[in-house]
């Protein structure tokens, strides 16, 4: 839906309340073999309930599972895929694979060069606060912007500066999250860009990690996908 998508990440969302939404989904679930249905376990469901016997892998992202007891779905999951490290401990290994993030790094390039070596940027979507005392730390010029941009504008909004601070706060629980291995999406698009990143324990990520590209991600869902369906599990 629209509404949950202000950056313009997915192609193609619909406008509309969510009954709108559940009518333009149900017919493009009649000619797959397997629905990749992502975080909102109401969708998971609901389709469940349209297609009894078709299998929907569930993809876990962040505060849809940490911050509360996993939710209950039903029918089958044949696998489940969570987006950082530290969700890891909601699932049997069996169950579940690690899927990275994926970033385009052929889009995500540097546009000129970074205004000084200490300029540094955060979005208001991050814990403020404890922004601005870990730039304090750093000795970093710190400039806090809405998160107000498409998709396409980051790399130009991105480009002048030195680092991106990632200081994440559980929307839920307003919990800074610790964990060293949940970067969000920007931070590692920040990467992708050049920027160094700094997290909330104040570890300075430099290189872009790979696992994270693009192509590497999407084999790694492929090969599931065919490991799946040679199992006869879709």
């Amino acid at each position: 839906m629209r509404s949950f998508d202000p950056f313009g990440l997915s192609k193609g969302e619909i406008k509309g309340g969510t009954r709108w939404f559940y009518l333009r989904l149900a017919p493009a679930g009649f000619g797959v073999n397997i629905i990749h249905g992502h975080s909102n376990v109401s969708i998971f469901n609901w389709l469940h309930k349209l297609y009894k016997y078709k299998p929907i892998i569930m993809h876990y992202h962040d505060s849809d599972i940490r911050s509360e007891r996993i939710p209950s779905v039903r029918g089958r999951a044949p696998h489940i895929f969570y987006a950082t490290r530290d969700l890891a401990n909601y699932f049997l290994p069996e169950e579940a694979t690690w899927c990275p993030n994926p970033v385009d790094r052929k889009f995500y390039r540097r546009i000129g060069s970074p205004k000084s070596p200490t300029a540094a940027v955060s979005f208001n979507l991050n814990n403020v606060e404890e922004t601005k005392l870990i730039a304090k730390k750093f000795g970093l010029e710190l400039d806090i912007l809405g998160r107000k941009f498409h998709w396409t504008e980051l790399p130009r909004v991105l480009s002048p500066y030195s680092y991106y601070l990632d200081i994440k706060e559980d929307p839920k629980t307003h919990e800074i999250l610790k964990s060293e291995n949940s970067l969000s999406l920007t931070a590692l698009q920040a990467l992708s860009i050049g920027l160094k990143v700094i997290d909330s324990m104040g570890k300075v990520y430099i290189e872009f990690p790979q696992e994270h590209d693009t192509e590497d991600v999407s084999k790694l869902v492929y090969d599931i996908y065919v490991r799946l369906l040679s199992q006869g599990r879709v």
